[in-house]
């Protein structure tokens, strides 16, 4: 009997030719980012940052890895310190150059946030409508023009307004001009201005914690300002002034700079005593010591131990006496807790700071000027707490594993460059990150930190890797108001990584220029030569570009082949190049066919979509991108899964051009 097909929807059993026509791919999936750039604090951010740390008390996990795509918001919610001031060499690396397309922050570490609270509690006497009379002797109150009904209830106590002296509970209200009081009255008067107190508690409580969790969100205030952290003031009412609002506020001080290569105060701690005139950093501000025996003084809630000093090295390039409070958000006006509490509820903006944890209302939750004159000066949200961890990295890195950022960047370089925390980032990329990445690190400082096992090219051999990317020396940056500062290897590595960042994959970093004054170390010849060989990422003055990466390369110290037979390259575009195939790869072929069957995820249609990805990254018509062509792309079945094999030719950096040219005989006959 003859054999029956399917082909084109269609059963065949007669011998003859068919036909049909495909389509050339599948869907092809959207290009990924390749501009993200992840941060991990181990440290450096303890007076600032976002949200809570990766164990924090109201947000933790995934939820604690924070990501920005504008610089404006990413500073606004950060606030200040060292990753505040990165992130304009991140965003901003060039003159005319794009930098990165996002950063993601998570701290590696235990928080709690930091906490305001409220007692309020309407306790005044309220004047009232008409004159009364009372007798010594007697027990009833008699009024002129009163409201008595309306205005009082049983239980309140009257009084004289001029005093506020009482003069006796109301038992019962006869009518609007006639009450009774519980006993004879306290005093003899006769048509006198009168006030009230209410008998049923009112106002109650509330708790408020801090979104921003951490050391950083505690206020601290000093003459009355507040100069970082979190605050709020009870303020009276702007078109009511019988109403009340409650104000937030966050100080504007952007912390000193702790890693300036000459910074030499210490950090303060508990377990030391320090002479007068002694210099610590807390909470990112400079304290003097005002006397000894000040050991376990803390220098914000001891001021008679500490003054807050005005050190001026700081970012921002302000003192803490120049910068400005901020607004956040303020209630509408208000006269009763109720009001209060239903706004710290749903409003959006107070829940992007802010978190209501706790209240409670006394009978109508009625508040009054006493309340205001009690609550007049700032107060300052305090309790945070921040404890970084071994465990806490290691539980960052559990929760990154599935982050689509094509970059970190190390809080640990110079001195710090060949810490465990790097050396767990590279096992972390390379055996457990669901997409690769490339570690960003800081190398050497100057000429001093360039060679040996302690400088630029110490580190780059240690770490030997493909991928990871070690720049060398600290540079100048212009100051604000004038004059410059001088700033350690991370701040170039920021350049570097936000120019990087900012290209295309197949672009090189290579005679990319970035914004410097100059680095600390200008390499000679022979030292830029030694650093390339060596694997380290250095800049180049060159005539007409300014100051300019000098070649684009990691620390893979076997360099004397474009590709390795591993499929590794010393060429930074190369990696790129890899990592974004794959990532887009991954990202489009695990929704279109993960959770098929031969049927609907055949190997006809996983060919298909691979060879249409890959031609829609090619070159064509001289509009760059990632490959130069593929070929031989095949799908085996192997158990449960689908084995893809393709070929490739990367869109491959030019970096160097060997010109010759022939001089002609010029007796030569044409």
């Amino acid at each position: 009997m003859a054999i029956k097909f399917n082909f084109d929807g269609k059963s065949v059993i007669e011998p003859g030719s068919y036909a049909r026509i495909v389509g050339g791919s599948s869907p092809i999936p959207p290009s990924a980012s390749f501009g993200k750039v992840l941060l991990i604090d181990t440290g450096k951010g303890l007076a600032y940052g976002v949200g809570g740390g990766i164990n924090g008390e109201l947000s933790n996990g995934k939820n604690a890895v924070y990501e920005f795509t504008d610089i404006t918001e990413f500073k606004k919610h950060i606030r200040g310190g060292l990753f505040y001031d990165l992130a304009d060499y991140l965003f901003k690396p060039s003159t005319g150059g794009q930098g990165v397309d996002s950063i993601k922050l998570v701290k590696a570490a235990t928080t709690t946030a930091a906490s305001i609270s409220y007692t309020l509690s309407e306790s005044s006497f309220i004047t009232k409508t008409g004159t009364i009379t009372s007798a010594g002797d007697s027990t009833t109150v008699t009024g002129v023009n009163t409201l008595f009904e309306s205005e009082l209830n049983i239980g309140d106590t009257i009084a004289d307004d001029a005093t506020d002296t009482p003069i006796g509970v109301v038992e019962s209200i006869e009518s609007d001009t006639s009450l009774t009081l519980a006993a004879v009255a306290a005093s003899t008067n006769s048509t006198i201005a009168f006030s009230s107190q209410i008998a049923q508690p009112q106002g109650g409580t509330f708790t408020i914690k801090t979104k921003n969790e951490g050391l950083g969100a505690n206020g601290i205030i000093s003459d009355s300002k507040l100069i970082k952290g979190y605050g709020a003031r009870l303020e009276s009412g702007i078109l009511d002034t019988s109403k009340y609002r409650l104000v937030f506020y966050v100080g504007g001080f952007k912390g000193v700079n702790e890693v300036h290569p000459n910074f030499s105060i210490p950090t303060w701690s508990s377990e030391t005593e320090y002479a007068a005139g002694a210099k610590v950093v807390y909470n990112g501000i400079v304290w003097n010591s005002l006397q000894g025996t000040n050991e376990d003084k803390n220098p914000v809630s001891e001021s008679t131990y500490w003054e807050l000093f005005q050190y001026a090295d700081n970012y921002g390039d302000e003192t803490p006496a120049q910068s400005v409070v901020q607004t956040l958000v303020g209630s509408p006006e208000f006269s009763n807790l109720n009001e209060l509490i239903n706004w710290m509820t749903d409003n959006p903006t107070f829940n992007t700071y802010f978190k209501l944890t706790a209240s409670t209302v006394n009978g109508d939750g009625i508040i009054d000027d006493a309340d205001l004159v009690a609550n007049a000066t700032m107060k300052a949200a305090s309790g945070a707490t921040t404890t970084y961890s071994s465990t806490d990295f290691d539980t960052v890195l559990d929760n990154i594993a599935e982050e689509d950022n094509s970059f970190i960047l190390s809080d640990e370089w110079g001195a710090s460059a060949k810490s465990s925390i790097n050396d767990k980032i590279v096992s972390h990329i390379n055996t457990d990150a669901e997409f690769k990445k490339i570690l960003i690190i800081g190398g050497g400082y100057d000429k001093e930190y360039f060679s040996g096992s302690n400088g630029s090219i110490g580190i780059a051999q240690y770490f030997n890797s493909a991928r990871v990317c070690v720049v060398h020396s600290g540079i100048s940056k212009a100051k604000y108001g004038g004059g410059e500062k001088n700033l350690p290897s991370i701040y170039h590595a920021a350049l570097y990584l936000g120019r990087t960042a900012g290209l295309e994959p197949q672009v090189p970093t290579t005679w990319k220029d970035i914004n410097i004054l100059k680095p600390q170390h200008e390499l000679s010849k022979k030292e830029r030569e030694l650093a390339l060989m060596a694997g380290v990422i250095h800049t180049k003055f060159v005539d007409g570009k300014g100051w300019v990466i000098n070649q684009s390369i990691n620390t893979l110290q076997r360099n004397d082949v474009l590709y390795l037979p591993d499929g590794d390259s010393y060429e930074v575009s190369i990696e790129r190049i890899k990592n974004q195939l794959n990532k887009e790869i991954i990202l489009g072929s695990r929704i279109t066919f993960v959770g098929g069957n031969l049927a609907t995820s055949s190997a006809e249609s996983v060919k298909l979509y691979v060879e249409g990805y890959l031609e829609s990254k090619k070159v064509v018509n001289g509009i760059d991108n990632l490959i130069i062509t593929s070929r031989d792309v095949s799908v085996k079945l192997v158990g449960d899964s689908w084995e893809i094999r393709y070929g490739f030719v990367a869109n491959s950096p030019i970096n160097k051009l060997f010109i010759t040219g022939t001089m002609l005989d010029a007796n030569i006959n044409i």
